[in-house]
């Protein structure tokens, strides 16, 4: 599983602090987390390809989200789920999301084709964690240009709806982009 994570600096308003991606060749996603995800019962339940359990995305961002979500399976078979949560509670971003892609299931099972975009704004922390059958495509380096160039400067200006929104998009391109559906 390739994966890139950020860490976004926080006064008042989220804004750029410091952005730290974790190469996937480095240390793998599926590696042991140096601290443990949350309590599986702490783990959000599913609520289809938008699971907003921090409370971040109003009615319209969040419909909206859900419906470009909706599309880009039927017309791709990838998944793609947007979560937010607000605190890991003393997990590692790593951890939480490799609980969650395992637990929910993201992906085709023989395939593994899931995308899973994380978002804890309360640790101030963001992850692309990316299933095997993408990584070719949806590479550390693209998830961290992602991270850096669509998601962290919404989110340093106060802008998380635009940030996760911007983010997905992006995702999507590129995806689309690889399977030769760019601007569909």
């Amino acid at each position: 599983m390739s994966a890139a994570s950020a860490s976004i600096g926080r006064s008042g308003i989220f804004r750029l602090a410091a952005l730290v991606v974790l190469a996937a060749t480095a240390q793998p996603v599926v590696a042991a987390p140096t601290r443990p995800a949350m309590a599986a019962t702490s783990l959000p339940t599913p609520a289809g390809w938008v699971t907003d359990a921090a409370g971040v995305l109003r009615g319209p961002a969040k419909s909206q989200l859900t419906q470009q979500l909706t599309a880009f399976e039927a017309r791709t078979k990838h998944q793609l789920a947007v979560v937010t949560v607000a605190s890991l509670q003393g997990g590692t971003i790593e951890a939480v999301s490799l609980a969650l892609f395992n637990r929910w299931g993201i992906g085709r099972k023989d395939i593994n084709d899931g995308v899973l975009l994380l978002i804890a704004p309360n640790d101030q922390r963001l992850r692309i964690a990316v299933g095997s059958g993408l990584e070719a495509t949806l590479d550390d380096a693209t998830c961290a240009r992602i991270i850096r160039e669509s998601i962290v400067p919404r989110f340093a200006s106060g802008d998380l709806e635009g940030g996760i929104s911007q983010g997905t998009a992006a995702i999507i391109a590129v995806l689309d982009a690889a399977d030769g559906r760019a601007g569909r």
